[in-house]
């Protein structure tokens, strides 16, 4: 039998376009001119399967993919979309929206600005729920149990949800933000229908980095890290252009989760590519962005964020240097990804413009999470002495019944928690093909018998 490990995704390999693996001066190149078009001609709209609606300027289609100069909220790169992905495009379309130029780029405020706030008017003050992720996205926070959380946040109508993070991902690397983008529907809907979320992270690592993303306000604790993802210029499966196809789709996935809360793209390929290069000069309080290592030509003042990792830049360890970026609480605030930076809640209610007339609702959410984890862990440990028993019933044809009631045990604890332990399916086909195999030689023994 096989050990159960991290959740397994598939991933649909499909075709898409190399843009997103230009040069950096290519790519702009591309992007100055679709901004320089005539403002008459109005924007260009994808509407995706999913309802989703992207403006901006189409850059180039082919029969596999979209690739668009999305604009959201003072924010501009470009990205791919699958074309299986699109319903329409509409080109042209009138609107008083312009394109700002990408060379430096604000957080932007455009979710909190359209939602209808759902603020509390109870006798009681204002609510304040809190929530504490904690463990690997994937296994101990997951679909079902998050979107338990939220539904019990909302029925108290409070003021802010507070989401204290402190999470890795069962999966390791740049492809736990698969498990991310499950879950980031959830609060994307929650805030898109009124209710004001705050991360406030001690750790987001690995694909768990990806989710704090979806909301337009993030704080940081004193110590508080978010990244550690990395490891996506590794990607190989033996073909270089499926390689970089492949990359191409990973990346465009992960710079929605920044452009939906209004962040920089390019620090999500600081985090995720190891060759990519990136150095800020803050002006007037605002970040900067190159990303291509400082020349003479482009004056004095800039950090390097990350560099190429390759030769004297290559770092000993991974994520100890600047091969990919993590952010730390400092930097994180410089810019503009943490609104602030604080490690007590009274500290944090104020930053949030609460004001001190209110209460800390005492939810659910907490124990929905924590008995999730325990109740996975739980069926784990059942199912390695399962596997355990399995392997000590002996190969003989009088053990043959009791494997078989064995097997059916873990078929039924996988499909019980199958969200976490066999979220394709896999294991319980295994486990059925071996049924059927231990039920055929008990067939023949007993034909032998006669």
């Amino acid at each position: 039998m096989t050990r159960i490990g991290a959740p397994f995704l598939t991933v649909l390999i499909l075709a898409t376009g190399l843009s997103l693996l230009m040069t950096p001066s290519g790519l702009m190149t591309r992007a100055s001119a679709a901004m320089q078009e005539d403002d008459a001609d109005g924007i260009d709209r994808i509407v995706l399967r999913n309802g989703r609606v992207i403006e901006g300027k189409i850059l180039s289609e082919t029969d596999s993919v979209v690739e668009i100069l999305v604009i959201v909220g003072g924010i501009s790169a470009p990205t791919t979309y699958p074309r299986s992905e699109v319903l329409s495009i509409e080109r042209n379309v009138e609107t008083d929206t312009t394109i700002p130029a990408p060379a430096s780029t604000t957080k932007s405020d455009s979710r909190a600005e359209t939602a209808t706030p759902r603020n509390s008017n109870s006798p009681d003050g204002k609510r304040v729920y809190v929530m504490n992720l904690k463990g690997d996205l994937g296994r101990d926070v997951t679909v079902t149990p998050l979107q338990r959380a939220f539904d019990d946040a909302i029925s108290y109508e409070p003021e802010v949800i507070i989401v204290k993070m402190d999470c890795g991902s069962a999966a390791e690397g740049f492809d736990g933000m698969w498990t991310a983008e499950d879950l980031g529907p959830i609060i994307e809907k929650v805030i898109d229908d009124g209710w004001r979320v705050v991360f406030w992270i001690k750790r987001a690592q690995a694909g768990a980095a990806f989710l704090p993303l979806v909301s337009p306000e993030i704080i940081f604790m004193s110590d508080g890290r978010l990244g550690g993802v990395g490891d996506l210029s590794d990607f190989n499966i033996g073909d270089e252009v499926v390689n970089l196809k492949q990359i191409s789709l990973r990346i465009g996935h992960a710079e929605g989760f920044a452009i939906t809360g209004g962040y920089d793209p390019r620090l999500i390929r600081a985090m995720a590519l190891e060759e990519e290069w990136l150095a800020v000069k803050i002006v007037g309080g605002q970040p900067q962005y190159i990303t291509w290592e400082p020349r003479p030509e482009d004056g004095e003042g800039w950090t390097i964020l990350t560099d190429d990792g390759k030769g004297k830049n290559k770092d000993k360890f991974s994520f100890d240097g600047n091969d990919v970026l993590t952010l730390n609480a400092d930097w994180a605030r410089r810019l503009n990804v943490a609104d602030a930076v604080v490690d007590l809640l009274d500290d944090l209610i104020f930053e949030l413009n609460i004001g001190r007339d209110y209460t800390i609702v005492e939810g659910r959410a907490d124990k929905i999470l924590s008995d999730w984890s325990d109740r996975i862990e739980r069926a784990i440990d059942q199912f390695q002495r399962l596997q355990r028993d399995f392997q000590e019933a002996g190969q003989g044809s009088a053990s043959m019944g009791r494997r078989i009631n064995i097997l059916k045990q873990m078929r039924g604890l996988l499909s019980a928690n199958a969200e976490v332990l066999d979220p394709n399916g896999a294991q319980r086909a295994q486990i059925d093909i071996q049924i059927e195999q231990l039920r055929q030689q008990i067939r023949r023994a007993n034909q032998r018998d006669r």
